[in-house]
């Protein structure tokens, strides 16, 4: 998400793989996209040092359980698998197929949904001309 303008510099980071200020969400969906979880930080924290507080955060809550998380490979690393465990979860990274082209897999497309909903248009939507 796009904050340079309005970003605090407290809370404000720049990505250096993408060049850009701003905050990034670490949503957790379900199959169909529904939002269980969600958490912000700055554009230069990595998603897997990201992900941990937001499973902790998900769990915290009595009576809620995971199973199987569909992640992809940046939600890797010790901590992160730490975290999962702690919580009896399994983790799958979920990969391209070899000679695949294409940016979204199926299994991705739920969450993919669901960020492009919180990020709101990309535009503004053009004046109506006047009949």
């Amino acid at each position: 998400m796009d904050g340079s303008e309005t970003c605090p510099a407290a809370t404000c980071r720049r990505d250096g793989n993408k060049l850009r200020d701003g905050r990034k969400h670490q949503v957790l969906t379900d199959t169909g996209g529904l939002l269980l979880e969600v958490t912000v930080t700055a554009t230069n924290v990595h998603d897997s040092v990201a992900a941990p507080e937001l499973i902790e955060a998900f769990m915290a809550e009595p009576g809620r359980l995971l199973k199987l998380v569909w992640a992809d490979s940046a939600y890797q690393g010790p901590v992160l698998a730490e975290a999962f465990a702690a919580h009896g979860v399994w983790a799958e990274v979920v990969r391209r197929p070899d000679g695949t082209d294409g940016f979204v897999l199926a299994r991705r497309r739920a969450v993919e949904r669901t960020l492009v909903a919180l990020a709101g248009p990309a535009t503004e939507p053009r004046p109506r001309a006047p009949t």
